[in-house]
């Protein structure tokens, strides 16, 4: 078989597929746990993850930051390397992620600094 190269042969071969007209080859076909267990394999093999739940968060994308919130902004700060240590350890003691505990940070100093 020749490799598919243009979008016109994907577009092919989704036609032949959606008609039922490609068949398994013989021997491939998964059903039940075992079909399951290979696309959780597959899954966390390409999403390179190491539990499903991860997997999915990967494969779904980020979450909104909170229920109401439309957009947000993306920061990109520096650090001194020691600043960041100390974040990282700070943020794994409180079972935070490093953004979740620089987001709480700026949310009490501005709570505590108002504009």
């Amino acid at each position: 078989m020749e490799s598919m190269s243009t979008h016109d042969d994907y577009e092919a071969l989704a036609a032949a597929a959606e008609a039922g007209e490609l068949k398994p080859v013989p021997g491939t076909v998964l059903r039940g746990a075992e079909a399951a267990a290979a696309g959780r394999a597959d899954l966390l093999a390409a999403t390179g993850a190491d539990t499903i739940e991860e997997a999915a968060r990967l494969a779904i994308g980020r979450p909104r930051i909170g229920e109401d919130a439309p957009s947000s902004t993306v920061w990109r700060v520096r650090a001194p390397s020691e600043l960041d240590e100390q974040a990282r350890r700070l943020a794994e003691r409180e079972g935070l992620k490093v953004s979740q505990l620089v987001r709480k940070a700026v949310a009490e100093y501005a709570a505590a600094h108002p504009a």
